[in-house]
């Protein structure tokens, strides 16, 4: 028993080393971006990141006066998630599908139309991919 015990030991530890690898590995491919801002003021921002073929769009936040378009656009440029919002922002999580290369997370904050208030509020959107 003491020698199967011997000969199983060393495999086990082996096989656990060798699964804390792989997932370090694959962790290291996963690359993120922020897109984010608290205050007044209209105007527009955004972030870029070297991204594969997909991506998980999560987005958090409130808009007390004006507007907010967010726009996500793959590496050929194309139009992957366009939403806008005047209220509360929550998703958890979307999937996104493009072409891989650099893609860009974009913001455009914008006056209230009724009234005329500029933009006030606060938002945080990430894309890991």
């Amino acid at each position: 028993m003491r020698k199967l015990l011997l000969l199983i030991l060393p495999l086990l530890v082996l096989s656990v080393v060798a699964a804390g690898c792989t997932n370090a590995g694959r962790q290291r491919g996963v690359k993120s971006m922020t897109l984010d801002f608290s205050g007044e003021g209209s105007g527009e921002h955004e972030k870029t990141e070297s991204c594969d073929t997909d991506g998980q769009l999560s987005g958090d936040g409130n808009i007390d006066d004006g507007t907010l378009h967010v726009t996500l656009e793959d590496g050929d440029g194309n139009v992957v998630f366009d939403q806008t919002y005047n209220g509360d922002i929550k998703f958890t999580s979307t999937s996104v599908t493009g072409h891989d290369g650099t893609w860009t997370l974009r913001g455009e904050r914008s006056r209230d139309d009724v009234l005329g208030d500029d933009f006030k509020g606060h938002y945080t959107f990430n894309l890991v991919c």
